[in-house]
């Protein structure tokens, strides 16, 4: 009987330590789309060329934005919902997006410096082959 409570405990306790709330990590971003994606022959497709508020340099952006219709040619100020996959799998993404509101979308060619465009790929692609379209 003590086994059976014992392991009762273990696995009660386990189940407790497992979960996260996935509402605890939710968090809300305004960024900026630029007016061209990125072409890129990794496995993940075509990932956004992003500034978030706050920050002075583009990165890029694999994740899907739930509900954003990209149009190549405009630049977009957008706010998004973001919030952690619950223990992705290797070929999950690890975070959700979705779309709250297009705050602007304007037709143009977004300012990213070709400097800006080699920093990015350096420091989150590696060297591999990857340009615009």
């Amino acid at each position: 009987m003590k086994q059976v409570f014992l392991l009762l405990s273990i696995v009660i306790a386990y189940s407790f330590v497992g979960c996260s709330s996935e509402d605890g990590d939710r968090h809300v971003e305004t960024i900026k789309v630029a007016s061209k994606r990125v072409t890129s022959n990794m496995e993940y497709g075509n990932p956004y060329l992003i500034m978030r508020q706050g920050d002075a340099d583009w990165s890029l952006l694999y994740d899907p934005i739930q509900g954003f219709d990209y149009e190549e040619g405009y630049e977009y100020l957008i706010r998004v919902e973001v919030w952690n996959v619950e223990h992705p799998t290797t070929d999950q993404y690890i975070k959700n997006y979705k779309l709250l509101e297009v705050l602007s979308k304007e037709k143009k060619d977004s300012n990213v410096p070709e400097e800006s465009r080699g920093q990015v790929f350096l420091r989150i692609m590696g060297s591999g082959e990857h340009f615009f379209k």
